[in-house]
């Protein structure tokens, strides 16, 4: 357990180190120095446990974690980095634990308080990150649907139909519709929530003309301790605006307000499934045309797990669960989809004598 500890705490202590050098923000530079250095105490403590116990470390660091962060960091930034070491803080917080609780030893007190620091700085740092990941997590939907639909029709083609280009042609076809499909769809969802919501803003304006200055006041203090604001600035700022009846209904009708957009929605969704399905298109008027459309459906499979395997990587990050767990459900749903298309295409192909030669 010491040397565990001991190697732990000296790869993290490197890892802030090369993350601190390669960060050009000042105040995040020094907040991850200042947790290096801390690190850095953590390596000494086992060390001094170890001699303690009669137990020779060698000063060794896993580099291959090291060297992992500093190339996420210069392909993705530190907000996926964030994301990850949010993961390891709570996971060393539940080590520490563990380890307290039976070794009762309460000098590890200092450490597991450092540790706790170190999981509200990174959760903290991680709120904003996770809402960008937000948006982009939507898009990524939109492209597995693209994927997982063109690919499994491509699929099912592939058994009965013999030229490249003419299935290539089929998948666009089906590419094209469904991204009309979805783009129909999400702006007919998205625009039912903007009227719902523009419903709701003018009932809401209408209930808020009728207030008294005493009713707005009270119903202003409980939007804003309701926002996060402690009940005594919440007082004080709504006796500040109690003058200006105007300032505040506009404060509060804004609360009332959601913030959707059909259009945009629907631009998203359809440019997100059409860059899926494009994906799997491409091998076959490519390497089908000089491999045959065996090698290009192969080919096609192989983008699409790469691809289901980011998305599963990003919706990880995004929700703070498992990140293999994702990943393998992406590809292996989508590899099963396809697989029961081209055994239909095949059954057809070798029962009915279907094919396009």
């Amino acid at each position: 357990m010491i040397e565990d500890f001991y190697i732990d705490e000296l790869t993290d202590h490197e890892i802030y180190e090369s993350l601190a050098a390669m960060e050009r923000d000042p105040k995040t530079k020094e907040i991850l120095k200042e947790i290096a250095e801390t690190e850095a105490r953590h390596a000494e403590y086992w060390r001094r446990k170890a001699d303690e116990a009669g137990i020779q470390l060698r000063r060794r660091v896993s580099m291959r974690k090291v060297l992992l962060y500093k190339a996420l960091r210069r392909l993705f930034g530190l907000g996926i980095v964030l994301k990850l070491r949010e993961k390891d803080e709570e996971n060393a917080v539940n080590m520490y634990v563990n380890a307290r609780v039976k070794s009762n030893d309460q000098t590890m007190d200092p450490i597991l308080e450092d540790e706790i620091i170190h999981e509200d700085y990174f959760i903290e740092a991680a709120t904003g990150f996770s809402q960008r990941l937000g948006n982009l997590r939507d898009t990524i939907y939109g492209m597995s649907d693209g994927l997982v639909e063109v690919l499994s029709a491509i699929a099912g083609l592939v058994p009965v139909i013999g030229d490249p280009l003419l299935i290539a042609v089929a998948g666009a076809i089906v590419g094209i519709a469904g991204t009309l499909s979805m783009s129909i769809g999400a702006y007919l969802g998205t625009k039912a929530e903007e009227d719902t919501a523009k419903h709701r803003s003018e009932n809401a304006k209408l209930g808020l003309s009728l207030l008294s200055i005493g009713a707005l006041k009270d119903k202003a203090v409980e939007m804003l301790m309701r926002n996060g604001v402690p009940r005594e600035e919440a007082v004080s700022m709504a006796s500040q605006l109690s003058s200006d009846k105007e300032t505040m209904y506009k404060l509060m009708a804004t609360q009332e307000k959601e913030a959707v957009n059909a259009t945009k929605s629907a631009v998203y969704t359809g440019l997100s499934y059409l860059l899926g399905a494009v994906l799997v298109i491409i091998p076959f008027p490519t390497i089908g045309l000089i491999a045959g459309r065996y090698m290009a459906l192969i080919a096609s499979i192989m983008l699409m797990v790469l691809a289901q395997s980011m998305s599963g990587f990003i919706t990880a990050l995004a929700s703070n669960t498992s990140i293999t767990i994702n990943m393998i459900r992406n590809s292996s749903l989508s590899l099963a989809a396809a697989g029961g298309t081209f055994l239909i295409g095949t059954t057809l192909h070798m029962v009915a004598h279907i094919s396009v030669l």
